[in-house]
């Protein structure tokens, strides 16, 4: 957790003043561009490195169960057994739902 939110803070040190030269180089709306590509690249990287628990090659099974018992998902594939509840059902169950009313 520590680390996911020191790197949203590297990234607005490193990315703000990028996106301020952008801006007053080439126009406001490259920033757009520039991000976005940015961001597509970035999710081609992640999904080719990133890999699932049950899949990592550096992770055996004692750490597959470590993982499983503070609450992680570790098999992201398999098949929920619970039956579906209907949407409808779940509004009229919502406390949220209930308040506005």
């Amino acid at each position: 957790m520590a680390i996911f939110n020191s790197a949203q803070y590297f990234a607005t040190v490193i990315f703000a003043p990028i996106m301020g030269w952008l801006t007053h180089e080439v126009g406001w709306s490259h920033v757009f561009f520039f991000m976005g590509g940015l961001g597509i690249i970035i999710s081609f990287i992640w999904l080719k490195v990133i890999h699932e628990p049950n899949n990592h090659p550096g992770v055996n099974k004692k750490e597959l169960e470590y993982i499983a018992e503070g609450g992680a998902l570790i098999n992201m594939d398999q098949k929920d057994t619970k039956a579906k509840v209907p949407f409808s059902v779940k509004w009229a169950r919502s406390n949220s739902c209930w308040a506005l009313v």
